[in-house]
């Protein structure tokens, strides 16, 4: 969402000291998944990778698996030890780009019975579509508007997308109203230092604090004697803990890994 943006909503850890953010007793604040966020907003499946690199053995020269030959195949995870083998490949791997395109595995070979069988394949991104018309979920243009941005009275108001883009728009929808939340969505330009655009940014953000400000165990809160706190030391120790930290704790054979592993 962009480092700038989450300290801005207050969305950042607390470095040292009690929060007091809790605000679940008010009865118009509801800590819940809200429906566009869970069928549209956090399907960021434009970042998922074609490949993955194992790097569990020769490490100049790491094993490439290809993301449709492990679907629904759990026993390689114990066969071929691909936790560790992902865990150093997946932390010296380039991330995708949020640029809206996504890759063959998940369009047009999603657990397919056999490699190459199109027949048993399905198309994620058709899914995710449908998806959010079955859950009734309102357009785009309609959370365009709900997050603060101009809403659009035609095509040519989306004037941050690319003209590519609003051509395409053009030819699939009858009217700007039309289009799904996840295509517009994953279409609207990145903002920011951000990976998204606008108004997923918004969906998302909305949701994690809903789960943060909405949650009266939420790890760092120091409010009353109804609630049991850590102690202030005990917080000093959690907050030392970091995703590298976890991961060479926790994953066999694995010696080092960068600080900042993400």
């Amino acid at each position: 969402m962009g480092r700038q943006f989450c300290i801005d909503c207050e969305l950042t850890p607390l470095q040292d000291g009690y929060s007091n953010a809790y605000l679940g007793e008010d009865s118009d604040f509801v800590p819940q998944i809200t429906n566009e966020f869970a069928v549209a907003a956090f399907r960021l499946h434009t970042l998922v990778p074609s490949k993955f690199s194992n790097m569990h053995g020769d490490q100049a020269n790491p094993e490439i698996l290809k993301e449709d030959l492990t679907f629904f195949k759990p026993e390689l995870i114990m066969e071929k030890d691909l936790v560790t083998g992902f865990a150093r490949g997946m932390a010296q791997q380039n991330g995708e780009e949020g640029d809206g395109i996504f890759v063959e595995k998940l369009t047009n070979h999603l657990f397919e019975n056999s490699v190459g069988d199109k027949a048993s394949a399905m198309d994620l991104i058709a899914l995710n579509i449908q998806r959010g018309r079955d859950h009734g979920v309102p357009g785009y243009n309609a959370y365009r508007e709900k997050c603060g941005l101009n809403k659009a009275s035609d095509f040519d108001d989306l004037t941050n997308f690319k003209s590519e883009h609003i051509e395409k728009l053009k030819t699939t929808y009858d009217h700007v109203d039309d289009i799904d939340l996840f295509v517009g969505g994953f279409l609207e330009p990145k903002i920011d230092d951000a990976v998204i655009g606008a108004t997923f940014r918004c969906i998302i953000a909305d949701v994690f604090g809903r789960l943060k400000y909405g949650d009266r165990f939420w790890y760092d809160l120091g409010m009353d004697d109804k609630i049991p706190n850590f102690q202030l030391e005990e917080l000093a120790e959690i907050r030392k803990v970091t995703m590298a930290r976890i991961i060479c704790d926790n994953t066999r054979g694995l010696t080092e890994i960068q600080k900042k592993c993400f």
